[in-house]
């Protein structure tokens, strides 16, 4: 089994994180199947990593070619998801620095264009 694209930690390298995570979602954007998502998403911050994925593949797939997405937006999908702590823990989950959103975005539309 390969690993986890919502788990960055289990890759050598930032790249191949990257990498595997465009590919799975360059997939889903192809055939989407929501059981394929769902082994995937087993701890908190995997659900997370994961809503974020989904918001990013759904404005891209909705909104192509240009993705935009405001801080709003992203605080109500994290407030969707029940997350304790407010703003200020939302404030420090965006500056973990999870995913450059821009920089994916242009990679699965990349990928999506082939």
């Amino acid at each position: 089994m390969s690993a986890n694209p919502f788990e960055k930690e289990q890759f050598q390298c930032h790249r191949d994180w990257e990498g595997s995570l465009v590919e799975f979602l360059s997939r889903e954007a192809r055939k989407p199947n929501v059981r394929n998502w769902l082994p995937l998403a087993t701890r908190l911050d995997t659900k997370r990593a994961a809503a974020f994925s989904a918001l990013l593949l759904s404005n891209l797939v909705e909104n192509k070619p240009r993705f935009r997405v405001s801080v709003n937006t992203l605080y109500e999908i994290y407030r969707a998801m029940n997350v304790e702590g407010g703003a200020k823990n939302f404030e420090k989950w965006l500056r973990t620095g999870w995913l450059n959103v821009a920089r994916v975005a242009n990679m699965i539309d990349a990928e999506l264009k082939h």
